[in-house]
């Protein structure tokens, strides 16, 4: 898996049904993709501006963004959007605390 990582995107995924994905492309044919190391953004607050663009650029206020914790692969069938990450991005989303119910 490690190798893998080191030649794989990190990206944010968009679903029409399954919401928001974070994680490293492993796959992608159409609007079907699997991504290995993902974490849900059920709730997601850019660090700075208003779309999932800047979050890909600028990363996630965490205070303001609920992030599930990590799968080992996720397989996403109606994606519609794939945005690569920059490593600062990437590290706010990893980085960020498991949500929890309450």
């Amino acid at each position: 898996m490690e190798n893998e990582k080191k030649n794989a995107v990190y990206v944010i995924c968009r679903g029409y049904y399954c919401g928001v994905h974070a994680g490293y492309i492993k796959e992608r044919e159409g609007n079907h993709v699997v991504l290995n190391e993902a974490r849900r953004l059920w709730k997601w607050k850019a660090a700075k501006g208003i779309s999932l663009s800047e979050v890909a650029k600028y990363g996630i206020d965490a205070s303001g963004s609920r992030v599930c914790t990590k799968c080992g692969e996720i397989w996403l069938g109606d994606v519609y959007e794939v945005i690569p990450c920059t490593g600062a991005a990437r590290k706010t989303i990893e980085e960020a605390a498991d949500a929890d119910v309450g």
